[in-house]
């Protein structure tokens, strides 16, 4: 019988294939690190944006903490400078650890903590380490009762 045989040239890490996945991989992260530190300074940096001029504000912090954030407009609006500072300034511990990993893997998790279904993580983003979440315990209970005293 004829037929067609095939014949591996090589395998392993120095194949085309391989190299395209690794490229491929590296850019996605890049992507998510970029997008991640991106949505960080956002939220870092609402009080200045709103002192420079700017009306509001597109948070992801917002599914966790709205009325904290609200406040903080609220605050800066009213002229409660103060107010406004000392809002920006106990946030950004949670800005630091939400933002420390690819997001939104720590803001799910973060949520599913505070009894909102965020559901599971999707590759290429992964559940955040157990650093992060033993941070999130840690700070959480203070930044949700500062959330529920403002409902």
């Amino acid at each position: 019988k004829e037929g067609i045989s095939v014949a591996a040239a090589s395998a392993g890490e120095d194949t085309t294939s391989a190299k395209l996945t690794r490229i491929l991989n590296d850019t996605a992260g890049y992507t998510l690190h970029s997008q991640s530190k991106g949505e960080e300074l956002a939220d870092k940096a609402v009080l200045p944006t709103l002192a420079l001029g700017g009306h509001g504000a597109v948070l992801s912090l917002g599914c966790l903490i709205p009325n904290l954030l609200r406040r903080l407009h609220e605050a800066f609006a009213a002229g409660r400078l103060a107010e406004a500072q000392q809002i920006q300034l106990n946030i950004m511990p949670l800005c630091k650890v939400i933002y420390g990993e690819p997001n939104p893997g720590p803001l799910k998790l973060a949520l599913e903590m505070a009894g909102r279904a965020a559901g599971p993580t999707r590759p290429p983003i992964y559940a955040p380490s157990t650093e992060t979440a033993n941070t999130l315990r840690r700070l959480l209970p203070d930044v949700l009762s500062a959330e529920a005293a403002i409902a």
